[in-house]
């Protein structure tokens, strides 16, 4: 059985049991893609740092899936996102070290 396989049955069923032990008593939300649209406007533009974090985790998670095609081990893939977060300032190293 291959990892993403079994990570996407693990969430199936985590999420399942969720939904059976919590009955939500809210069974319809029509106004959520309006109430969502809100929030987002919201929020606002992507800054820049959030558009290199959600880069560096794209590269991060495509190389775990796909890099022992390349040759490339979890572990570097693990690496070589923390690097871009860290040559572009979006984490300080003082971050890595703290509490």
């Amino acid at each position: 059985m291959s990892s993403p396989f079994l990570f996407f049955s693990t969430m199936t069923f985590l999420s399942t049991m969720t939904n059976c032990a919590i009955c939500a008593e809210m069974k319809d939300t029509p106004d959520a893609p309006k109430q969502a649209k809100k929030e987002l406007e919201k929020l606002g533009p992507l800054s820049l740092d959030e558009k290199i974090t959600a880069g560096a985790f794209a590269v991060t998670v495509g190389l775990w899936i796909f890099g022992g095609a390349i040759g490339i081990n979890a572990v570097a893939a693990a690496l070589l996102g923390l690097s871009i977060l860290l040559i572009t300032n979006v984490v300080k190293w003082k971050d890595c070290l703290g509490k």
